[in-house]
């Protein structure tokens, strides 16, 4: 689930001899270790598990920005741009009307050829 979070291991039990930094992907707060769920992140030492920036994947904690040709699905993961639409920085935007996008993963829309037209968004 997104923003979901899961307790896997104490990162400072009382009594241990040494605490440790947190590392990337988890939150510890009150010496506990959790690990951040999707649609969340940390670079290490944090306290809690953050929001994902837009047009990152943010799975298991692990933040990572999308390709130049690619968008952000519901799930959390990037995925190739689709014919009709051009992606950029994680997002996909449909061609408008006189443009397409004849290829998946693309990162523009070319203008229609002379003699042709695309009257509705999203032309392929």
């Amino acid at each position: 689930a997104v923003g979901a979070a899961a307790a896997v291991d104490v990162a400072a039990v009382a009594g241990a001899a040494t605490c440790h930094r947190c590392p990337a992907s988890f939150a510890c707060a009150a010496g506990a270790k959790t690990r951040c769920g999707d649609g969340t992140y940390t670079f290490g030492a944090f306290s809690a598990c953050q929001p994902c920036f837009a047009g990152w994947s943010c799975v298991a904690g692990v933040a990572t920005p999308c390709g130049a040709s690619e968008f952000v699905l519901a799930d959390g993961t990037c995925s190739p741009c689709g014919r009709g639409f051009r992606c950029s920085r994680g997002v996909a935007y449909r061609c408008p009307p006189g443009r397409y996008a004849p290829l998946a993963g693309g990162t523009d829309c070319l203008p229609c050829l002379p003699g042709t037209f695309a009257a509705g968004a999203g032309a392929w």
